[in-house]
């Protein structure tokens, strides 16, 4: 990789130079000086004019370097009668044959415009072929996604799913309990229920749930009137579903609310044995409230099992 970095030409034998050599008897500060003029213009693209105090300042020299320099022809002060070099403004000094050595400041911006123009333009060229790159790969996906679908939806059609057209016909039973039209038994709405299955990831409790929940709710029971519009509208339904307070018999997820069930619960605990200690008369009470809970649970379940089975959940 090219090195960028600003740069200064400089004879090797810059210090064996008559008139460099007569300046570093006299005084190694204004050596010194004369070569930080030379970068200073080269860094800052000054075509050779520099501030001499600067220089005193960088260098530690002093008024008497700055006339030796002049004296020796290195600098030029304002009024010179140098044929070659420029008139430098007041308070500046011309660093001798500056530009007869060094770039001056047009060519170097040119040059940078120039690279930084080639630099753009293959970033740019760069850019567009990722990006056409990445397009054609969206579409080449779009199409294999496509086609896998179709596949799998032709798959799937042609092998009959006890939990889809279980699913469509609580669907029905659900349409036909607000007293609207059952839906036709269309490829659209197989696929729909499908889709929440192999798709979506739903599993069909969660799908018989959202059905119930939205054949109840007074709004969505009059919008949703097929499989396809419950698929379309299943993510608002979730929504919707989960900030409202619902007297469900099972939750989205499978909680059971034994009380919708089996109606209120009034057990109390009975009294534990006598002669146990107040840890153990503790422990005892929550394994029987625990034991408790758990038979309840148990029967709910059943009654669901025979209200499904008898088609009246």
């Amino acid at each position: 990789m090219a090195d960028k970095r600003a740069w200064a030409k400089f004879d090797v034998g810059y210090l064996d130079n008559p008139k460099m050599a007569d300046v570093l008897d006299a005084s190694c500060n204004a050596i010194l000086m004369h070569f930080a003029s030379v970068l200073y213009c080269s860094q800052h693209l000054t075509d050779g004019i520099v501030s001499f105090r600067a220089m005193e300042r960088k260098c530690q020299g002093s008024a008497s370097d700055t006339q030796l320099l002049i004296e020796k022809g290195l600098w030029h002060e304002p009024g010179h009668d140098c044929d070659t070099c420029e008139q430098p403004p007041e308070g500046k000094v011309y660093v001798h044959d500056f530009l007869e050595h060094n770039r001056d400041s047009g060519k170097v911006r040119a040059t940078s415009e120039k690279r930084k123009a080639a630099a753009n333009k293959r970033w740019n060229d760069d850019a567009n072929s990722m990006q056409n790159a990445l397009q054609k790969d969206d579409v080449c996906n779009a199409e294999r996604e496509k086609e896998r679908e179709t596949s799998s939806s032709e798959i799937a059609t042609a092998t009959p799913r006890p939990e889809i057209e279980s699913l469509l016909d609580s669907f029905d039973r659900n349409m036909e309990s607000i007293g609207a039209k059952k839906p036709a038994r269309s490829k659209a709405n197989n696929t729909a229920i499908r889709l929440l299955i192999d798709k979506d990831g739903y599993s069909p409790e969660q799908i018989a749930w959202i059905m119930d929940w939205a054949s109840k709710d007074e709004f969505w029971r009059t919008n949703i009137l097929s499989p396809a519009k419950l698929r379309d509208k299943f993510d608002q339904l979730k929504l919707k579903a989960g900030v409202q307070t619902q007297n469900t018999s099972q939750g989205f997820n499978g909680e059971i609310d034994a009380d919708a069930i089996l109606g209120k619960d009034y057990w109390t605990c009975p009294m534990p044995p006598e002669d146990l200690s107040i840890q153990q008369e503790i422990a005892w009470k929550r394994q029987a409230v625990e034991k408790h809970r758990a038979d309840r649970k148990q029967q709910a379940l059943e009654k669901m099992k025979e209200q499904r089975n008898a088609g009246t959940l």
